[in-house]
């Protein structure tokens, strides 16, 4: 040890022992290591734990997306009628009788196309056959945990339709009874369907129509009473009576046609009013939560779906997709060591899941069954994790 005299006169002593300063450095690396091992640490865990609660939520927007969906259709569905037969006094013959069209029919597709439910909508041909029948594609589109309570076409149009088919089946029965046709319009005129078939089904009924319609009722209730001494009022009912059965004779073979008309029309009235798709086995946000639970990140204290978002309205612009936003809690290995860090950890993760559908717009044309392989998809819709 030296001392050292100031210019003032003042001394002070310097020393030149650095013993321990070397521990001072040592215990300040061993705490910066520390530190540097420990955040490698839990950040090697916060990744691992983030990627898990990835995996879950990716797994849980993609059956969000896919177990709750149904797809809709409007469909029209065409029927070209074939032929109906026409007559004269000489021969038969067939022609053209037109299409039908029954537009606006809206079904959830698996039942309506896929199952065929969409032919219990085709009109019944006319009486000479030759149909065909066929659906067009107007709109699809899919939703989410929603049993949508529209079904099939306007009422008025099934209406109307029945009043077109019961018209065209007086009109037919009327043109295969020639030359009696104006008496079978007549007699049949203001009939429904199964009013139609009662009388092409008995004689006995048809009888009763044709003496009202015609006016013989009378003669033939004179003949009736009064024997062999009114040869002019018997000679009028024979008349009469070998008519009708002429008429019979030609239109009563169509009483098969006509139930098929009959059944038709109820299976038309049956498929309008079937309702929505049956009650779905997992809604969006059960199969989400199922399939994040399934793929729970093994390494986190605890996780959960904080926030699930299904774009099922049309006008949304991240329509059809289902975003599912997770968490994860992370326990620290550290809790508090040297003040830094903390009990725990949090991180959030978005996921999305997309469902796809075929364009209708690149389904023209007519169709006679599943439209699976048919067409373009549509356009995925924009990203939506954090902006919704």
């Amino acid at each position: 040890m030296r001392w050292q005299r100031s210019a003032g006169g003042t001394s002070r002593r310097i020393t030149s022992d650095e013993s321990g300063a070397v521990l001072v450095l040592m215990a300040a690396v061993c705490v910066a290591l520390t530190l540097l091992f420990a955040g490698v640490c839990e950040f090697g865990r916060f990744l691992l734990v983030r990627e898990q609660t990835q995996t879950a939520a990716d797994a849980a927007a993609l059956a969000a997306a896919t177990s709750g969906v149904h797809r809709w259709v409007k469909i029209d569905v065409v029927t070209d009628r074939g032929e109906e037969e026409h007559c004269d006094e000489d021969s038969c013959w067939c022609s053209s009788c037109g299409t039908v069209r029954i537009a606006g029919i809206v079904g959830d597709e698996r039942r309506l196309i896929d199952e065929d439910g969409w032919r219990d909508f085709c009109v019944p041909p006319c009486s000479c056959g030759g149909d065909d029948c066929w659906f067009e594609i107007d709109d699809r589109w899919v939703t989410y945990d929603i049993t949508s309570g529209v079904w099939g076409t306007d009422w008025a149009q099934i209406s109307r339709l029945e009043a077109d088919l019961t018209e065209a089946v007086r009109q037919a029965l009327a043109w295969k009874a020639y030359p009696y046709q104006g008496t079978v319009s007549a007699m049949l005129s203001g009939r429904n369907l199964y009013g139609i078939r009662s009388l092409l089904a008995s004689f006995s009924d048809w009888w009763s129509a044709w003496k009202d319609v015609t006016g013989c009722g009378e003669c033939c209730s004179e003949c009736y009473w009064c024997g062999g001494e009114c040869y002019e009022s018997c000679e009028c009912c024979n008349i009469c009576y070998s008519e009708a059965s002429a008429a019979y004779n030609k239109v009563s073979g169509k009483l098969g046609w006509v139930d098929r008309v009959i059944n038709q029309i109820n299976s038309i009235k049956w498929a309008n009013s079937r309702g929505g798709p049956a009650a779905m086995e997992m809604f969006a946000d059960d199969a989400a939560h199922a399939f994040f639970l399934a793929n729970y990140p093994p390494h986190a204290e605890s996780s959960w779906i904080w926030k699930l978002m299904v774009h099922a309205a049309r006008n949304d612009p991240f329509y059809p997709s289902v975003t599912v936003y997770g968490r994860s809690l992370i326990a620290s290995l550290f809790p508090g060591l040297f003040g830094v860090f903390p009990d725990s950890y949090a991180t959030d993760v978005c996921a999305q899941g997309d469902t796809f559908y075929r364009d209708p717009a690149t389904q023209p044309g007519r169709h006679y069954g599943s439209l699976n392989d048919v067409g373009k998809w549509v356009k995925a819709p924009p990203q939506a994790c954090w902006q919704d």
